[in-house]
């Protein structure tokens, strides 16, 4: 179902922009001067690499603008995600949710399958928000740059061939498509659809361009 929200279809698309579009260094300043939480925004970042949607706040002034400046936040987002991902914070966080996440045994000590703890958690956050992605997500690589190379691929194979002339009704205060196929896709088609044609093929463009430059780099 998708949400007949536009604050709930601003967070859902602010999210994809943040972590997919073109990227150039900005200092945090800049997020904030637009009316977001860094924090927040960090937070969200974080649970997008293993497939977890914590969706930021979107400003009601970000809400209100027309497409045209929506495309300079959305790149002032991407510049914070790029800074983010790349700094000392972001990878000490990493290493401790890494180890955090791996299987515990030997000396007494129970062991639990961090996979399936993890899948139940993400499933009760994302109840409302279409199928849960892949289990690869919810495992996280040693190497940071590794699983945001899987979060891409995740994310592009779950928007392809996205219908945006998809017909939908209300029923209940939700939008459902009247194809019942769609209804059954990815949440992140439905985001797509919901983004729109022209920031979805942005976005696409952007991640399969990323995608490829950390297919390069060295494990």
């Amino acid at each position: 179902m998708t949400r007949n929200s536009p604050r709930g279809r601003g967070r859902v698309a602010t999210l994809l922009l943040v972590l997919l579009m073109p990227l150039v260094a900005m200092a945090a300043g800049d997020v904030e001067d637009l009316g977001f939480d860094p924090i927040q925004l960090e937070q969200s970042l974080f649970g997008a690499m293993r497939g977890w949607y914590g969706l930021p706040d979107v400003p009601a002034a970000v809400r209100a603008m027309p497409a045209e400046q929506k495309v300079a936040v959305v790149q002032t987002l991407g510049a914070f995600a790029r800074t983010y991902f790349s700094s000392s914070d972001f990878k000490s966080e990493y290493g401790k949710a890494y180890k955090a996440g791996k299987p515990k045994g030997g000396f007494g000590l129970p062991s639990f399958n961090a996979e399936a703890i993890a899948k139940a958690e993400a499933e009760k956050a994302i109840a409302k928000s279409g199928p849960a992605p892949s289990s690869e997500l919810y495992q996280l690589d040693k190497n940071p740059n590794v699983q945001l190379k899987k979060a891409l691929e995740a994310f592009l194979k779950n928007t392809e061939k996205v219908d945006f002339a998809a017909a939908t009704r209300s029923s209940d205060g939700l939008k459902i498509f009247e194809n019942s196929a769609y209804e059954a896709k990815p949440r992140e088609w439905k985001m797509c659809y919901r983004a729109g044609k022209e920031t979805s093929e942005a976005i696409r463009a952007f991640a399969s361009g990323w995608l490829e430059e950390l297919k390069k780099e060295k494990k």
